[in-house]
């Protein structure tokens, strides 16, 4: 999965990498774009998600979002009615009304949901988040994931790289770099958001 374009990744770099190059940045690109969603702790790709939950709580908090809708909400199999809970869908946010359990279980609550951003996908559609109108939290992730990606091009050749020689062959693996500065910026933000 890439969070923002490879096309836009290489408009940032000045000069502009040959296209050879195209492979080491995309596979770059999709390194970072994967640490950034581990970072974030989030599902960014719309989908269908399940995700169960411990209860006794008061409100979960979803990890694809924004949420599209939410399918079903189970308690030990039994279907709850939606006017038990409310969903905030541009923060994932399911608020319960009126409804506790004082029994503390291990994933009886179970939400099914459709949340994330959509993807861009076609014949000639470079694969990418595609940013959703007004939507400034994914234009910040994106922008991160591609500075850190430009910087990580840039000092490809300096970063660390491990290889092990053997009589039939090498194997080689280059280490991710820790996040620049801004980039911990935009996750240190996008988690607070999580948490409301």
């Amino acid at each position: 999965m890439r969070i923002c374009s490879l096309a836009s990744v290489k408009a940032a770099i000045t000069p502009s990498p040959p296209t050879d190059h195209d492979a080491v940045l995309t596979q770059i690109l999709e390194d970072v774009s994967a640490r950034m969603a581990h970072a974030l702790n989030r599902e960014l790709r719309r989908a269908t998600y399940t995700e169960y939950f411990r209860t006794p709580c008061n409100f979960l908090s979803l990890r694809a979002r924004p949420v599209v809708s939410v399918t079903s909400i189970t308690y030990y199999d039994t279907a709850l009615g939606s006017d038990l809970y409310s969903v905030n869908l541009e923060y994932g946010f399911v608020y319960f009304i009126d409804w506790v359990t004082n029994v503390e279980t291990d994933r009886q609550l179970k939400v099914i949901y459709i949340g994330g951003y959509e993807y861009a996908t076609g014949v000639g559609v470079e694969s990418e988040l595609l940013t959703a109108t007004g939507d400034l939290h994914l234009v910040q992730i994106q922008g991160a994931v591609r500075k850190q990606t430009v910087f990580e091009y840039s000092r490809r050749k300096e970063l660390g790289l491990t290889s092990v020689s053997m009589p039939s062959g090498s194997v080689g693996k280059v280490q991710p770099s820790m996040w620049l500065a801004e980039v911990l910026d935009v996750i240190a933000i996008e988690k607070r958001r999580a948490l409301g």
